[in-house]
């Protein structure tokens, strides 16, 4: 097994105590921003949803949260928006409440209706194209709703199958023209492309071997080669070799995690050993200049990607180690959230709590790294809970 679920601590002692400090107070400043913000914007995950998450991981670290976990979650319940996604959507808020009761004793009722419109949503999914990503990506559509079922009606599934299994012929003839079209273009985040497709079948069908499969070939195909590792890039280009650029939601550290988890499911040592050489060649790649302390495309996100596997060495563990203090130490107190998101459109910094790509996300690591857990929430990645299977 080459996937933990994440037994080693990050951060110890005083630091550890710290984490836990921080993530209070982000904790706090993010429910007031939520109680202010909801009506005039409801989010789930990028408020009451990313609430919900810390005040459970704070709870279990030995700090008893206020507002009290079941009050967030009930307040999550009654201002659901419409909004159906994985993030700031019923998909997310469903994934939420299944990472924290994975036994389904609480909020039966709500939970079943949230089912009942996901599956409704898939079972209405239209011909997917590679230029439509917000129909078919793990952010927005198909992918991450499909996430969010984990275990979908055979109905929806065998639906959402042929939908993905159309689109990867769409995938193949982009790639195979030796002359595309500029608009043409092939996403390869996890968060927006080609890997994201693969995670969702790894989570939620990962009986689906044939597709899946497919959908390995693919992130394969779009690859390049630099020192003998497999690097990607955030959109198909087949004359330029991506830079190096450590992040969850695009380039190598994400599509190499997803490939990790088929690998595990398939039982593959070969795409194993690629997968996991190309995660080791980010260790030793530059921080980029537009990297800030978040799970989206930051800090966070990366150590969490190294925390999960364990590889007969120290290396992921120890840069893992690295990034975690690297997190713990840009606090700043002076910052309304404790941390200034980058927005990767204006490359401004801001002060928000959003969860995916904020204070609340960094905020979830922080605990996670002095109290590590199963992360029963790693679906909202694409990812395995718990590591992968032997």
């Amino acid at each position: 097994m080459y996937l933990t679920s994440g037994a080693s601590s990050l951060l110890d002692g005083e630091a550890a105590e710290r984490a836990l400090a921080i993530a209070e107070r982000i904790f706090q400043c993010g429910v007031r921003w939520t109680d202010e913000h909801m009506t005039a914007r409801p989010e789930t995950i990028g408020a009451y949803g990313g609430c919900v998450l810390v005040a459970h991981a704070l709870g279990r670290a030995g700090r008893e949260p206020a507002p009290s976990l079941r009050e967030l979650l009930q307040r999550a319940l009654v201002t659901a928006p419409d909004r159906r996604g994985l993030y700031d959507g019923r998909a997310g808020l469903l994934v939420v409440l299944d990472a924290l009761d994975p036994d389904g004793r609480s909020f039966a009722r709500p939970r079943a209706a949230l089912r009942d419109a996901i599956a409704a949503d898939l079972l209405e999914v239209g011909e997917l194209e590679p230029s439509d990503r917000d129909a078919f990506d793990l952010i927005h559509g198909a992918a991450g709703k499909l996430i969010a079922l984990h275990d979908p009606p055979a109905g929806v599934a065998a639906h959402v199958c042929a939908r993905f299994a159309t689109l990867a012929d769409r995938f193949e003839e982009r790639l195979a023209d030796p002359d595309p079209e500029p608009a043409a273009r092939l996403d390869l985040g996890v968060a927006h492309g080609i890997p994201g497709i693969l995670a969702a079948l790894n989570v939620a069908l990962p009986g689906e071997r044939a597709l899946a499969r497919r959908y390995v070939e693919l992130v394969l195909a779009s690859a390049h080669a630099v020192n003998g590792a497999h690097r990607w890039g955030p959109i198909w280009e087949r004359d330029r070799v991506p830079p190096p650029r450590r992040a969850w939601c695009y380039q190598t550290a994400g599509v190499a995690s997803v490939l990790l988890d088929r690998a595990a499911l398939d039982g593959d040592d070969a795409l194993r050993a690629l997968a996991l050489g190309a995660l080791g060649a980010t260790l030793h790649e530059p921080d980029i200049e537009h990297w800030d302390d978040a799970l989206c495309h930051g800090r966070s996100g990366v150590a969490l990607l190294y925390a999960r596997v364990e590889a007969g060495d120290e290396r992921f563990l120890s840069a893992a180690r690295g990034l975690a203090n690297d997190v713990l130490n840009a606090y700043d107190d002076a910052a309304p959230f404790g941390y200034r998101a980058i927005n990767l459109l204006t490359l401004g910094r801001e002060d928000r709590p959003q969860f995916l790509d904020a204070a609340l996300g960094i905020a979830l690591f922080l605990i996670e790294a002095a109290y590590p857990s199963q992360r029963n929430w790693l679906p909202l990645f694409g990812l395995l809970p718990g590591g992968a299977p032997r």
